[in-house]
């Protein structure tokens, strides 16, 4: 489920590679060979890094002559969390045979998965599971596997998670990457549009992010701590988290995405931030009282 993608020459042959990043998939680069695009992504390292990207954007951040990546993710101030060991899991069958679909997720507890709803939520979408379990304390103490079947399992649609973090990706060269979790700061809510400028002036290149999403189901909050973002960078691919009463930054709302802008004849730097039922916002960059 493709969110964003980027046009970014990773290799410096004057050649761009299409990276796309999106849900239940990993930062996915294809490199075009001729007239074809070929799938290098765990040639570069990067197919264990699934999430639930919802942009990115590209520079060299870290001024060694080649581009580096910054994707937004979930976040990590969350119930639901993933790991390489244990993935945040999705299954998609028809279950109870009822010519539906039915999807179920599953997390891991020392180191068995298990469905992630409550009973009563999940019985709700697979009603014999009513009759399977009597009591709630049964149905707690069943695996994924028991509640669902081994042979459902195998035949359901599966798709996993190991990485809901907005990561810097660093190009090491080669066809290498590094890949690091932004601040905790940066971690607190989805982030959904990333902005690179040198907002200070110092000659680094900065970040602005912002995200937000309210639309989960009830059994899982909603993520709505973000007001926004201004990452300063160093330039060498570190990024320090300056904070509201600092930047003066306030972006509030259920943001989809945030773009650099012009404002006026003067063509003062501004940012325009959009989000779901609500109104468009406008904010003017003022450096003096960044320098």
């Amino acid at each position: 489920m493709v969110t964003d993608a980027s046009w970014t020459d990773i290799n410096n042959d004057n050649i761009p590679e299409l990276i796309l990043v999106g849900e239940w998939m990993p930062v996915t680069i294809f490199q075009k060979e001729g007239d074809e695009f070929i799938d290098i992504t765990d040639k570069a390292g990067l197919s264990g890094e699934i999430g639930w990207w919802y942009c990115i954007t590209s520079f060299d951040f870290d001024q060694d002559d080649d581009e580096d990546f910054v994707v937004g993710n979930l976040e990590l101030n969350n119930k639901i969390k993933a790991s390489r060991e244990e993935p945040f899991e999705i299954y998609a069958k028809d279950f109870d045979n009822n010519g539906k679909p039915d999807t179920v997720i599953g997390y891991y507890q020392d180191g068995q998965l298990y469905p992630f709803h409550d009973f009563k939520m999940l019985s709700k979408q697979l009603p014999y599971l009513k009759q399977k379990y009597s009591t709630f304390d049964a149905y707690g103490k069943a695996s994924f596997e028991d509640v669902l079947g081994k042979e459902n399992l195998k035949k359901a649609l599966h798709y996993k998670a190991t990485n809901f973090a907005t990561c810097y990706i660093e190009n090491r060269g080669g066809l290498t990457f590094k890949v690091k979790p932004l601040c905790n700061l940066a971690q607190i809510s989805s982030v959904n549009g990333i902005i690179a400028k040198d907002v200070d002036n110092d000659g680094f290149m900065d970040l602005v992010i912002a995200g937000n999403f309210y639309g989960f189901e009830v059994s899982i909050p909603r993520n709505d701590a973000s007001i926004g973002l201004f990452l300063k960078g160093n330039g060498n691919g570190d990024f320090d988290p300056i904070p509201y009463h600092k930047s003066g930054l306030s972006l509030k709302g259920n943001f989809r995405d945030i773009e650099l802008i012009k404002i006026g004849t003067e063509g003062r730097q501004g940012i325009i931030a959009v989000k779901n039922s609500d109104y468009v916002q406008i904010v003017e960059i003022n450096t003096t009282i960044m320098e």
